[in-house]
C-alpha cells in the first residue's frame, strides 16, 4: 500500500467525526420533528379510514343491488289470481284477448315495501291504462335483513366521512400547530431572563394598539 493511500484511510474517520460534531439541532428542529410525527399519525389514520370507507361503499353498493334484484322478482311472485279471473271473463265475453300485467313501480326503503302497478291489458301491449291499479307489497324477510345491513353500513360510512373531514382539517392546521409549538418554546426561553421578559411584555401588546417598536425598527 502506498503512503498516499494510508493517509487517505487515516483521514476518513476523522472527517466523519468532524461532520457529526458540526451538526446542530435547535429547539425549532425538535418542534419540526414532533410536527412531522403528528402529521405522519394523521396520514396513517387518513389512509386507514379511506380504506374502511372503500369497503363500506362496496358493501352499500352490493346491498343496494341485492335489494333491487329482490324487488324485481316481486311482480312475478305477486298473487294476481283475481285479476286473471277477470281477464278470463273479458276474453269469454268477447272484449278481447286480455292478460294480467304486473310492473314494479317504486321501491320504498323506509316502508320496506314496493309499489306495484297491476293492469289488465290486451295481449302484446305493454301497459293497460284503463284497467289498472296500484298495490303495496312488502319486502321478503331476506330483503328486510339486507336493508338492515344497508342502513348500518350507511351509518358507519357517514361516521367515517365525518372523521376523515376532521383529519383533513387537522392536516391543514399542521403549520399552525407547529408555529404555536415554536412560540411556546420561545416564550419559555425568553421568560428566563429580564430582557426576555421585557420583550414578551412588548409582544403581549400586539393587536392592542400597534406593532411593538422592535418590530417596526426591524423593517
Amino acid at each position: 500500500m502506498t503512503e498516499k493511500n494510508e493517509n487517505e484511510l487515516a483521514v476518513r474517520p476523522a472527517q466523519r467525526e468532524f461532520l457529526g460534531l458540526t451538526m446542530e439541532v435547535d429547539k425549532g428542529d425538535i418542534v419540526a420533528i414532533a410536527a412531522s410525527k403528528y402529521e405522519e399519525q394523521l396520514e396513517t389514520a387518513k389512509s386507514s379510514l379511506s380504506q374502511k370507507l372503500e369497503e363500506l361503499n362496496r358493501l352499500i353498493k352490493d346491498a343496494e343491488e341485492s335489494i333491487k334484484k329482490d324487488c324485481d322478482l316481486i311482480p312475478r311472485q305477486f298473487d294476481s289470481s283475481a285479476d286473471r279471473e277477470l281477464a278470463k271473463a273479458l276474453r269469454q265475453a268477447g272484449y278481447g284477448n286480455y292478460e294480467v300485467g304486473v310492473e314494479l313501480n317504486q321501491i320504498e326503503e323506509a316502508g320496506q315495501q314496493v309499489t306495484l302497478t297491476v293492469c289488465l291489458r290486451l295481449k302484446g301491449e305493454r301497459y293497460g291504462h284503463d284497467l289498472s291499479r296500484e298495490v303495496k307489497a312488502p319486502f321478503a324477510p331476506s330483503t328486510r335483513q339486507t336493508l338492515k345491513d344497508l342502513k348500518a353500513a350507511r351509518t358507519s360510512a357517514a361516521a367515517v366521512h365525518s372523521r376523515l373531514a376532521e383529519i383533513h382539517r387537522k392536516l391543514a392546521n399542521v403549520p399552525q400547530v407547529e408555529r404555536k409549538a415554536r412560540a411556546r418554546l420561545a416564550q419559555a426561553a425568553l421568560s428566563r431572563s429580564s430582557e426576555g421578559q421585557a420583550l414578551l411584555e412588548q409582544i403581549s401588546k400586539v393587536g392592542e394598539t400597534s406593532l411593538p417598536q422592535f418590530l417596526l425598527e426591524s423593517k
